[in-house]
Parts: C-alpha cells; structure tokens; sequence
C-alpha cells in the first residue's frame, strides 16, 4: 500500500456513515485524491457502516478519521467542536482552509410524540446550529472555507414555532417536523453569514444550504426499519426516476449526484473572484436559486436566531 499524501485542510462530514454522507466521502477521496483530510463524523464508530467505508479509504491511502458525534447530544457536539479545535490549535489538524464542513446528519420522523419531534429539533437543528458557533474560530482562521448543510425543498412548508407549540401534537402537524427543523437551520445559516461579513466585510467564509433533491438507494434517515409508508413510496419512485428527472433535474435521483455537486462546491477556482458574501446561499443541486420568502425574511432569520442562541445558552452577538 503506498503512503498517505499530507493533506492541506480539513472536510469535516457529520452523518458521514449515512448514505449520502459515505458517497460524499468516496466521491471527495476519489475527486481530490491526496487533498483533504476528512473528518468522518457518526453516532457509531463501529458498525459495520464504519467499517465498509474504512475499508474503502484504507485501499485508497486516503487520509481520514473516525470520529464520534452525537447532533442530539449538545455535550456531544460541544466537546467534539473543542477537540477539533484543540488539534487545529496544536497543528494535529492542518485547518479549514480550501476545505469546511459538510452537515448530512438528519433524522425525519412523522411521529407526533413529543420525545421524538424534539430528538429530531435537536439533531436537525440546535445540535448542526452549535458546531457552526463552536468552530467558528477556527473556521474563520482557514480562509476560503465552505459550510454546507443540507436542506430541502420541504423547508418552505415548515413553521417557526412548530416545537414550541403546546399541546398534543395531532399527525398532520407530526409531519411538518423535518421541514420545519431545516427552515430553522437555514434560517440560523442566513443570520449567522450576516453576522460574520458584519465582522468582517472581507471574509472568506461561505455559509449555504444545499437541497440534494429525493434520493433513492437505502436512505437511512428515516432509521433502520422505515414506515410502511416509505417501503412503498422509495421503490415506486425509483422505479419512476428517469420519468421525473426529464421534468427537474432533482427529482429521485442516487445518491452519487447529490454527492458529486456538494463535491464541487469544493473546486479550488470556484467563486475566487468573487467578493465576500454578505448573505448565505440557498443550491438546489449546482443551481443556486432563492428560498422560502419566510426564510429570507431577515427580521425573522434575527428572530429564530435569537431563540436558538438562546436555548443553547449561547451569546447572541458574536
């Protein structure tokens, strides 16, 4: 086996045993091969989800670490963010720059109890909001780096207030969960890019939000043994894939096309002369296009980001 190139930067991947998240990583070693080193962040370290993409990289001398990370666990996301930082600041970890973050970790969930929509506000949202804040140093150190996190095309039926309703929550409401956990991180998205070119009007950090589309092949978001609902859906609409992407170029798509346009996102020459965003950007694939009119509703984004620092029992400016 030959040996492991020196990567310039870090690509830290949550959920990076999940579908998406595993085909992220084989499309990034095999892109930019000797670039990055990935930070491969899961629940479990040692399934055998773990264990096939380790196997993968090995053969490939790609240069990565396992590392545990629990979205639903603040504890978690916190001491993780103060380890990465610790070892950037120690020079374990060669930094942000050229390379960022990419946030596949997600669960979706139409159940209405109550324990389980707040184990989805917390993986979905408040856990993804506070590893942006915690690694904000040192992200903002790197240079060009890329915050990504995945969102939907759902978002846009999502509510603000919708797990902090009282009450029983009936089925109907159970389902906007996940859509509306992803307007609020892409909300905290928008608000916190504003606060960092605030800071800074020449920053070279990117925050944005990228819809993969529907996917198909084994998806594990909606855990290890999905609704009747969705055994039946997945197969039919793969079945109707090739049908539906002549009509958007997103719909039912494998995994391997989401993954290659996050990939991309990582093309050294890519926006470099283009001036610092003061705003965060919303991609459907490798097209950028406009959110929800609620989500880009500034006063709100200072809103939700309020709520959010908050209930994290973090400082609302920066």
């Amino acid at each position: 086996m030959s040996a492991k190139a020196i990567s310039s930067s870090i690509i830290l991947i949550t959920g990076a045993t999940g579908s998406l998240g595993s085909t992220l990583v084989r499309t990034l070693t095999c892109l930019y091969p000797g670039r990055f080193k990935l930070l491969l962040a899961c629940r479990n370290v040692e399934d055998n989800y773990a264990s096939t993409l380790s196997d993968f990289l090995n053969s490939k001398s790609a240069d990565f670490s396992l590392e545990k990370l629990d979205l639903s666990d603040l504890q978690s996301v916190k001491g993780f963010a103060e380890s990465v930082n610790g070892r950037i600041g120690k020079g374990e970890l060669p930094g942000f720059g050229g390379g960022g973050v990419v946030n596949c970790a997600a669960i979706l969930d139409f159940s209405p109890d109550a324990e389980i929509q707040q184990n989805m506000y917390f993986t979905n949202t408040l856990g993804p909001t506070l590893l942006m804040r915690e690694l904000l140093s040192s992200l903002k150190k790197g240079g060009d780096v890329r915050y990504i996190n995945i969102g939907t095309s759902g978002h846009s039926r999502g509510s603000l207030d919708h797990f902090h309703r009282q009450g029983q929550m009936s089925t109907s409401e159970a389902r906007l969960g996940y859509a509306s956990s992803k307007l609020l991180l892409l909300m905290t998205n928008y608000a916190l890019q504003r606060k960092v070119y605030l800071l800074d009007p020449q920053t070279k950090l990117k925050f944005m939000t990228l819809d993969p589309g529907v996917m198909h092949a084994h998806s594990r978001l909606n855990g290890p043994d999905p609704a009747l609902f969705f055994r039946i859906l997945i197969p039919t609409l793969t079945f109707f894939g090739p049908v539906l992407r002549r009509m958007n170029k997103a719909a039912i798509n494998p995994p391997e096309v989401a993954a290659k346009a996050i990939a991309e996102m990582f093309e050294q020459q890519r926006w470099v002369n283009e001036a610092a965003w003061e705003r965060g950007k919303y991609f459907v694939l490798d097209d950028e296009v406009q959110s929800s009119a609620l989500s880009l509703d500034e006063e709100k984004q200072d809103e939700v980001w309020c709520t959010v620092t908050k209930e994290l029992d973090l400082p609302n400016e920066l």
